[in-house]
């Protein structure tokens, strides 16, 4: 249901893809440690 904050038009919404289901939005402090676990496997992969 949209909704307005600071005179803007709002809405909230989840989307679904085939197979994969719904994403959820990650934190600040989830997408920091989520690209450092990337950094660190792509180092690992180059290392080998």
């Amino acid at each position: 249901m949209p909704r307005y904050v600071d005179g803007r038009r709002v809405q909230l919404l989840d989307i679904y893809y085939s197979v994969i289901g719904i994403l959820h939005e990650l934190s600040p402090e989830e997408m920091e440690e989520a690209f450092q676990q990337h950094i660190a496997e792509r180092n690992k992969v180059k290392t080998v």
